[in-house]
């Protein structure tokens, strides 16, 4: 297992750039075409630009090595206050970052959206169980199947 040093940066992408790079990480990552991170890299500045953020990321010496996506879903109003809700999605760490890294990333995802709803829909129990760590609570939920590519508008 890599030995991790204090070169491991935390950050916010809130840059076309930066979100080029996350997904090319998670085109790599996921094995998905060339044609999925498109449609992303096409779809989430439209849906989160009223947001002004696309995720967050780990890197190490400039490069990307995890990544998770936020989708905007909108906005509520919670005892008079407007709160944006925002989906957790598309969470990858290459092989060498998993464990305290990628718990981290998790830590400073949560302690970036602070102020909003995060929902999170995994079948990932490894990610179930760190969220549920971070006092994420279970939602009973009925199931229904669409493909992220054909969600998208």
């Amino acid at each position: 297992m890599k030995k991790f040093t204090n070169k491991l940066e935390y950050k916010v992408i809130d840059t076309v750039q930066g979100l080029e790079e996350v997904i090319d990480l998670l085109e790599e990552g996921f094995k998905w075409g060339n044609q999925q991170s498109k449609i992303l890299f096409s779809e989430i500045p439209k849906i989160n630009h009223d947001y002004g953020m696309f995720g967050v990321a780990i890197y190490e010496d400039d490069s990307p090595k995890g990544a998770q996506l936020f989708i905007y879903q909108g906005s509520i109003s919670v005892a008079g206050k407007n709160v944006n809700v925002v989906n957790m999605s598309s969470w990858y760490v290459e092989e060498d970052y998993r464990g305290p890294p990628a718990i981290r990333l998790q830590q400073f995802a949560v302690g970036v959206l602070q102020d909003c709803i995060i929902t999170s829909y995994t079948t990932n129990w490894v990610g179930i169980e760190i969220f549920h760590k971070l006092k994420f609570r279970k939602m009973n939920l009925k199931r229904a199947f669409i493909s992220f590519k054909k969600a998208l508008p």
